[in-house]
Formats: C-alpha cells, sequence, structure tokens
C-alpha cells in the first residue's frame, strides 16, 4: 500500500472529525432524532448499572430505544463512572415541547422537541458538558467509518483507486451523515463496526490464499456490530453468501468451507450470543422487536409509497434536526435525481458487465448489490412495522451505496461521453452544502428569542401583563400579498421566571372576508424558551411568520386572540391585566392586513367619496318586499384617514328618511379605516331587509361614508353626500 493510500483516508477523516465536532456543538441537545431516548438510556445506564426491562404499557424515558443491543451504551456508561462526568439532572435537563412538528419541512415554529436555555449554555458544565462530551465520543467512533469504507473500496476494485477515494468523500461531506454520528445515538459505533466488518469479508471473499481466519477477522466484526445495534446482523447472511460463493467458484472442500464458516459464526455466537440467549428469555424473541415494536406503536393505515421514499433519500443526504429542517427544495431534489441516477448507472454497469463476460466485476458489483439488498429489505421490514422512514437507517451500507453511486456516476460519465468526471463535478457543492448547513440551517431554525433594547418607534404598544411574569410591551403588525405569510412580531419583557414554562397561543379571530391563519400552539421564542428561566428585565423579539390559507374578497385585517396558558396542554389560559387595568384571559389585536382581490374585472374611474372611490356595485335588479336585498359596493382607497369612517346603503329618496338601510363598518368590520393605505381594495357587502308593507315600485339605492359622529363625506365634484348605486324594481310579497 503506497503513502497516498494511507495519506488520503487519514485526511478524510480529519476533515470528517471537524466537520463531526461543528455538528455536535451547532445542534441544540435533544434536536436529533430519538436523541433523547439515547442520553436517557446512556444516563440510566451509568447512574444504576443495569439495564432496564422492557414493558409494554409502562412509560420510560427512553422508550423503545431500551430493547437495543448495550454495546454503545455499556462504553459511554463505563467512560463516564471512570472520568466522574456527571449525569445527576439530565432528566431535568429536557424539558420537551409537546407542541414539536417533525417530518413537517413546511414549519416555521415547533421545529424543536425540547425547550432550550441557560442550563445548555456555552461553555456547557453539568449534565450539558456529559451530554456533548457523548456527542464527540460519538463523531470519533463514527470516523471509524470514513477508512472503512476506504479500504472496502480499495479491496473490491484495486485496480480503481479513484471508486475508493470517491465513495469514502461521500461519506465524509454527506450533511446528513456528519449530522446523525454527530448525535447520542448507537449508530454512531454501530455504522463504522458493520462497514468494518464488510471491509473484512471483502478482504476475505477475494483473498487468493485459505482464508478462514479473514472469515474469523469479518466474524469479530459482525458479532460487535450486532452488540451495537440489530441492523449489524446484516453482516451474517452477508457472511454466509460470501462462504457459500467462495466455495462454489473456487471449489473449496467440505472441510475449508466447514473451517470457514466455524470461523465467520463463532465469533458472533460468543460475543452476542449471550444478549440475544437473554432476550429470548425475557421476551420469547432473541431481538427483541416483538417488545420495541409495542412500544414504539405501530403503523396504521396505508402509507404513501412515493413520499416515504422520497422523504428516506433526502434524509440520507440532508435533513437535519427531526426530519424537519434543511437546504432549499431545488437542493434536496437535486440530490433525489442524482441519486436514482447514480443507481440506474451502477446497475447498468453490472448487467454490462455480465454481458462482457467481465465476472470478476460483476460478482464484486453484484456482492455491493446484496449487502444493500439485505440492509433495505431490514429497512423495509422495520418501517412496515413503525413508522420510520428515515435514511439515517440505511447507514449501515453506506459503504455499498457510496461505491455504487460513484461507480454509476462514472459508467455514466464514459457513456455519455462528458468532458469532466460527473461524480467529481458533484462533490464540489456537496462539500459546501455539509460545511454551510450548521450555520445556514440548523442554528437558525433554533436561534429563539431575540434580545432587543428599545421598542421599534413604529411597533404598537399594549402593555399587558400575564400573571404578573411577562409583559407584552408592543407588537409589530405585518402586510402579506396573497400567497405570502403574515409576519408579526411580539416584544415581551420578563418580570420574573414562571414556575412551569408557560405556552403560547395565537388563535385567529373571525374570518378575515375568506383568510384564514392556522391556530398557533409553541412557547415563546419561536417555540424555543422555557418561560421558567425569563431573568427579571429581559427583554426579546418573538417572531411569526404566519401562514395564511385562502385570499379574502379585496384587502382585509387579520385578528387575533394571544395568551398563555399552564399547562401548556389543556390548561387555562393566564390571566392578563390589560393597559387600563381591565382582567381578561387573553389579547384580541389586529395583527397585520392581508392583500385579496375584490372581484371587479376592470377599475373604473368612479367617483371619489372622502377617502376613497367607487369602483364598482351589484345591485339585484328585483326583490320581494319583506325580503333580502344584497348589496356589493367595491372601493378603492385613496389616502389615509384619521376619521373612523362607516359605510351605509339606503334604500329610498336620498332626500327623506331611508325606508331601508344597512350602516356599519367597512366589509363588515374587516377592514376598519385606520388600516386604510393609497392603493387597498375592499369590498363591502350588505344584506338590508325590507319592510314587508313597502309598496310594489322602484326605489333608488344610494351609498356613501359616514363617522359615527354622523359626518358624511363628501362626494367629489357633486355637492352631495352620498354616490347613486341605481334602483331595485320592489315587488309584491
Amino acid at each position: 500500500m503506497g503513502l497516498r493510500a494511507i495519506l488520503f483516508p487519514a485526511a478524510a477523516t480529519v476533515a470528517f472529525l471537524t466537520l463531526g465536532a461543528v455538528y455536535a456543538a451547532a445542534v441544540p441537545l435533544y434536536e436529533a432524532p430519538d436523541e433523547p431516548k439515547h442520553i436517557a438510556l446512556t444516563g440510566h445506564l451509568t447512574e444504576t448499572g443495569s439495564w432496564p426491562r422492557q414493558v409494554p404499557g409502562i412509560a420510560t424515558p427512553w422508550h423503545q430505544e431500551g430493547s437495543q443491543p448495550p454495546l454503545y451504551y455499556g462504553v459511554m456508561a463505563g467512560l463516564t463512572r471512570l472520568l466522574g462526568w456527571q449525569v445527576d439532572g439530565l432528566a431535568t435537563l429536557f424539558h420537551p415541547n409537546p407542541f414539536a412538528r417533525p417530518g413537517d419541512l413546511t414549519a416555521d415554529v415547533n421545529k424543536n422537541v425540547a425547550l432550550h436555555g441557560p442550563g445548555e449554555a456555552f461553555p456547557w458544565q453539568g449534565p450539558a458538558f456529559t451530554a456533548h462530551i457523548w456527542r464527540f465520543i460519538s463523531v470519533a467512533l463514527a470516523a471509524a467509518t470514513v477508512p472503512a469504507v476506504y479500504g472496502l473500496g480499495r479491496a473490491l476494485f484495486p485496480e480503481r483507486p479513484g471508486w475508493a477515494a470517491g465513495a469514502t468523500l461521500l461519506i465524509v461531506f454527506n450533511p446528513a451523515f456528519i449530522f446523525n454520528m454527530s448525535r447520542v445515538s448507537n449508530d454512531a459505533l454501530a455504522v463504522p463496526l458493520t462497514t468494518w466488518g464488510l471491509w473484512a469479508l471483502a478482504r476475505a471473499w477475494t483473498a487468493k490464499d485459505q482464508s478462514a481466519h479473514r472469515f474469523g477477522l469479518a466474524g469479530v466484526f459482525a458479532g460487535l456490530a450486532a452488540l451495537a445495534k440489530l441492523s449489524g446482523l446484516v453482516l451474517l447472511p452477508a457472511g454466509l453468501a460470501a462462504v457459500l460463493d467462495r466455495a462454489v467458484r473456487r471449489r473449496q472442500s467440505l472441510k475449508a468451507t466447514a473451517l470457514c464458516l466455524i470461523f465467520f459464526l463463532g465469533p458472533p455466537a460468543l460475543i452476542a450470543g449471550w444478549w440475544f440467549w437473554q432476550n429470548l428469555g425475557l421476551y420469547g424473541d432473541p431481538t427483541g422487536l416483538n417488545v420495541m415494536v409495542e412500544i414504539a406503536g405501530r403503523r396504521q393505515g396505508t402509507p404513501n409509497l412515493l413520499a416515504e421514499v422520497r422523504g428516506t433519500i433526502w434524509s440520507y443526504w440532508a435533513l437535519f434536526g427531526w426530519m424537519n429542517t434543511g437546504p432549499e427544495p431545488a437542493a434536496l431534489h437535486l440530490l433525489e435525481g442524482l441519486t436514482v441516477l447514480g443507481l440506474v448507472g451502477a446497475c447498468g454497469l453490472t448487467i454490462a458487465s455480465l454481458t462482457r463476460r467481465n465476472l470478476e466485476l460483476f460478482s464484486r458489483l453484484a456482492g455491493l448489490w446484496v449487502c444493500l439488498g439485505l440492509e433495505a429489505a431490514a429497512f423495509i421490514r422495520w418501517t412496515a412495522l413503525t413508522p420510520a422512514s428515515d435514511g439515517r437507517l440505511l447507514y449501515p451500507a453506506a459503504g455499498p451505496i457510496a461505491v455504487l453511486l460513484w461507480a454509476g456516476w462514472e459508467a455514466l460519465t464514459a457513456r455519455w461521453r462528458l468532458s469532466r468526471p460527473l461524480p467529481w463535478l458533484l462533490l464540489g457543492p456537496l462539500g459546501v452544502l455539509a460545511v454551510v448547513a450548521p450555520f445556514r440551517y440548523i442554528l437558525p431554525a433554533y436561534a429563539g428569542p431575540e434580545p432587543v433594547g428599545a421598542v421599534p418607534a413604529n411597533a404598537r404598544p399594549i402593555n399587558a401583563t400575564f400573571g404578573d411574569r411577562l409583559r407584552l410591551v408592543a407588537y409589530e403588525p405585518g402586510k402579506a400579498q396573497p400567497g405570502e405569510p403574515l409576519r408579526v412580531t411580539f416584544y415581551w419583557e420578563c418580570l420574573g421566571p414562571t414556575p412551569e414554562p408557560w405556552a403560547l397561543f395565537i388563535h385567529q379571530v373571525g374570518d378575515a372576508a375568506g383568510a384564514t391563519v392556522p391556530n398557533l400552539d409553541t412557547f415563546p421564542g419561536r417555540g424555543i424558551m422555557s418561560t421558567a428561566d425569563c431573568a427579571p428585565g429581559y427583554r426579546f423579539a418573538d417572531r411569526y411568520a404566519l401562514p395564511v390559507r385562502g385570499i379574502p374578497e379585496g384587502t382585509a385585517v387579520v385578528r387575533l386572540r394571544v395568551g398563555l396558558r399552564v399547562p401548556p396542554v389543556g390548561g387555562e389560559p393566564v390571566p392578563v391585566t390589560g393597559p387600563s387595568g381591565e382582567r381578561l384571559d387573553a389579547l384580541v389585536i389586529e395583527a397585520g392586513k392581508v392583500q385579496g382581490r375584490t372581484g371587479v374585472a376592470r377599475r373604473t374611474e368612479g367617483p371619489a367619496v372622502g377617502p376613497l372611490r367607487l369602483l364598482a356595485s351589484e345591485v339585484p335588479g328585483q326583490v320581494r318586499a319583506g325580503g333580502v336585498l344584497t348589496v356589493a359596493t367595491f372601493w378603492e382607497v385613496l389616502s389615509p384617514t384619521d376619521a373612523d369612517w362607516r359605510v351605509f346603503v339606503h334604500v329610498g329618496d336620498p332626500n327623506r328618511p331611508p325606508l331601508a338601510q344597512s350602516d356599519g363598518p367597512p366589509a363588515a368590520g374587516n377592514f376598519p379605516a385606520r388600516w386604510w393605505e393609497p392603493g387597498d381594495t375592499f369590498v363591502d357587502r350588505r344584506e338590508i331587509r325590507l319592510p314587508r308593507d313597502l309598496p310594489p315600485g322602484r326605489y333608488p339605492v344610494t351609498a356613501g361614508l359616514y363617522t359615527p359622529e354622523g359626518v358624511r363625506a363628501d362626494v367629489a365634484g357633486s355637492g352631495l353626500t352620498y354616490v347613486n348605486l341605481g334602483e331595485v324594481e320592489v315587488s309584491g310579497n
């Protein structure tokens, strides 16, 4: 082996360790799949020295992870006890967010499964320090995957060193792989052990000499991998296939084949057999999967296969958090397409090697496909039992996947006669994504509250106090065009810590002319902050991008009911003292306005009525006496106003008292005059009940503006205070 073959995997390993350390420090504790459970299990083993017995129906902080094999947790617990790291307080460090939205990439709030506070701040201390040290150890363990993948590629394809190098870099620069290997999880040990086991199998399978002892090394890795995670069991059928294939192709004697089997199967039995025997006695299942599935929860309903396959590919490469944070959709679709392209290319290369009778290349590519197929079968079986379509579950086969992808891309490069190798062009963007992901995607997702000093001048003052612990000082309303979110900022001041975390609710009041804002339940600081950590005098901005569904008829104001609740789920609102001392259970605010459509196909130069222009109107031609006359007027704002203008629609001679009328706030109260800005449009619809004794005939219908004090707006150029909308014919009832 040349110097380059040593330096390259060493440099790649250092690069992975560096990136892994950045991810381990950047991701808040618990914000990685199942990490709260793995931390709880490791802490329990450290404190008690005993492994828990799993009983469905009995809640534990480690949930189904208590059914995992013990090697990783034993290593972590042993080091923790040896070095005296603090685990007392781990349970109280975790504050779950009951409103978390795992798997939802569209979520702007509640991406976090836990609340975060000063107890996790850097420099880490106490249990937070211990949990981060566990993460760094996980990174160090997982880094062993890098040279193993390189060794696997060199063992199978020594004449193609570029495949081994490229596959190695696909591991080093896979953002999701780095992310998942930098969390507290047994994956950090199971994946490298499985990959080294595949390397040992490849060497034994391709060796030209007697390879029984080589299969023995593979057996050691198989036993350790099985004791780290059940996915390590994939090495057993892979190893059996390698032994039998070697026996057939090399025409080994029965004795030599039996010796290989003994060397391969003996170590797993000695290393991990006791664990599976114990499970058989406790649960009636050597793997313990029956209990694990019952605790995790069985899958309900029929899965959307396309969505789950897509989610698996995306999460294999570039989803973070609880599969709810990631790069732009275009990047995810690109990674998805390249993955499919690479596998198709590898499949074509495998078939071509068979048709061209390059049996050595075919057999080695087929071996990789067998390993991938075995892992995929185990993955499909598990996700069929319980919802778990996460690409990280395929990482035990990350080595075969990386080699196949690289080989497939190179095959397509040759087939399409590209001037530059396709895979090397892809590595640059992937490496950039791996480097920037913690700073562009992960840290902003968990940014939490933004400390502020003075409240901006354009914020609307509130000064309402919630339970003498928090004060809503002011808020900034937003504006939204169709398809845009409504951005609202609240400015809070802490008066003191709360006994327990208080939840924040933001619920819409009424219907903003057809535009609805889904109810939001979260915690202050975009779901991140625990009010139990509120330091007196601390002021922060709480920014929300509220999705708007539907397009209102014209411009409309969204009203929101804002309050705090304890306990977070099903609790009562915290009493509110308003700015004038009034007692409330929540505040109702005008959070902003949403632009819509008036339904007027063409604007006309209609009459100006005070600060408005009448664009059009709709008046039925005929209605019965005693019936309801529905009149719609379409308006455009010409100038802002300080007056509280209302709209009136009258039936009858405008110079006499109306025979029937409807007067009131514009757009059924959805667009008050204080929100009017030039260019805004709105629709005012009114239902007018006609008197039953109204004589048949034709009656004029007029409209205009007035203030609560009775002042009417002038109609420009007419000397009138009303606009004639036309006539309605009233028939007998």
